[in-house]
């Protein structure tokens, strides 16, 4: 069952990659037309695809963040409510469980504290 979630999990990071390079070479191709359209000198138009690359990341760590405070759960499906405490309680079971499969002095201690961004 692992090795089936493995290649679903690298067709998912190879296709999201595709599309990366793909929106790259959309915007690198539209330069002339922007450069025409917009009365650009040819200096400015590293300016535009700048622009376009520092918003399009910001907006990916913003997508991270509330994926972080969200967890998994309460982001998977838009419209969905975002749910942290249900979500941090079956986590904390899940690290239990996980200390108990791994036996010896694992299974006994207290669970670790959850990174100061969690909260």
């Amino acid at each position: 069952m692992a090795a089936r979630h493995r290649g679903l999990a690298l067709a998912l990071l190879t296709s999201v990659q595709f599309v990366l390079v793909l929106d790259a070479s959309i915007v690198n191709i539209a330069l002339p037309s922007i450069g025409r359209d917009l009365h650009f000198d040819q200096a400015d138009l590293s300016w535009v695809a700048n622009a376009y690359t520092l918003a399009f990341g910001g907006f990916l760590l913003f997508g991270g963040r509330v994926a972080d405070l969200a967890g998994r759960a309460g982001c998977s499906s838009p419209g969905s409510r975002c749910s942290p405490p249900r979500r941090s309680r079956r986590l904390g079971a899940e690290r239990r469980d996980a200390r108990r499969r791994a036996g010896g002095a694992g299974a006994s201690a207290p669970p670790s504290p959850r990174p100061p961004h969690w909260r």
